[in-house]
């Protein structure tokens, strides 16, 4: 490997474009657009493994292993001797710092073409990365917070006001009708509410906790412990409290107002059993996908 990125470079330009070829591209495409209105979406995928940075980040985040969250990362049935390759924390710092640039770089030329106050502007991420908080390194092995914390920034000058920070969970199924919602088209044809209503004065009544819902289906050829492993699996947000049911058919619950990192499961504890029931009986009505015929037979994988 080291042989082919040698004379070959990193593998992660053989077939996909850099941020930064994302953001030239996109700037000249959308100078010929001139007063017309566009819709344009930009996918980033440097911070996806395998990670890219230009080389100006190359000294960042070079500690950011020890600067993690002093929380257990080992654990879960996790081998003794497995410790997941930490300094992929620093690697993600990077390439998000890279993607930070460029989307700066972006916004900066847009502001001088006297375009970016009458542009919708929403960044967003499409799933969290896990870095052995629950014994799983990457996404798509698990239904924890970790995995499921996104990004969400919106900005348009006039319609939504500056520095609010909205705590409540939301769903980024809400997108697509909040675009709509902000152009001045309604009623918009998707699932989703618009998130107008996490700022708009007049839209209080409507403003009650999201019920938001995740899963992920059964995965192979990954560790045993990896809760994916086990089996299909769903989530659900209320509020502060996030309800998990695994593949092995057991449940966690965790309060993410005092602990946003997941350590503490509540589901076993008397004090939470009334939640527990509630976001059970809500959780269980939503039926799991089919399994595939195609997926070889669930067995226990080799760490």
């Amino acid at each position: 490997r080291r042989f082919m990125i040698r004379y070959f470079g990193n593998p992660s330009l053989w077939t996909r474009k850099t941020a930064g070829r994302i953001t030239d591209d996109f700037l000249r495409w959308s100078e010929t657009k001139g007063d017309r209105p566009y819709f344009a979406f930009l996918n980033f995928i440097d911070a996806h493994y395998r990670r890219y940075w230009s080389p100006q980040f190359d000294t960042l985040f070079r500690a950011d292993a020890a600067l993690a969250p002093p929380i257990p990362r080992h654990m879960r049935g996790m081998p003794k001797g497995f410790d997941g390759q930490p300094e992929l924390i620093g690697d993600y710092d990077r390439s998000i710092a890279y993607i930070d640039h460029e989307l700066g770089r972006l916004f900066d030329e847009l502001e001088r073409r006297g375009t970016l106050d009458r542009t919708l502007i929403i960044v967003v991420g499409d799933h969290g990365e896990e870095f052995l908080e629950h014994a799983i390194i990457g996404h798509g092995n698990g239904l924890h917070h970790t995995s499921l914390s996104v990004p969400l920034i919106l900005a348009l000058p006039g319609s939504i006001p500056a520095n609010r920070r909205v705590s409540q969970v939301v769903s980024i199924r809400d997108i697509p009708s909040t675009i709509l919602d902000l152009s001045g088209e309604a009623p918009a044809p998707f699932p989703g509410r618009s998130l107008a209503r996490t700022w708009r004065p007049d839209a209080v009544a409507d403003t009650a906790p999201d019920v938001v819902l995740a899963e992920v289906n059964y995965v192979w050829k990954r560790p045993a412990w990896y809760p994916a492993s086990k089996g299909n699996m769903k989530s659900l947000y209320t509020d502060s409290l996030h309800l998990i049911f695994n593949g092995d058919s057991t449940y966690e619950l965790y309060d993410l107002s005092g602990d946003p990192w997941e350590q503490r499961d509540l589901a076993a504890e008397p004090a939470a059993a009334a939640e527990l029931m509630r976001m059970r009986a809500i959780l269980d009505g939503v039926p799991l996908a089919p399994r595939s015929t195609h997926e070889p037979r669930m067995q226990d994988a080799d760490p």
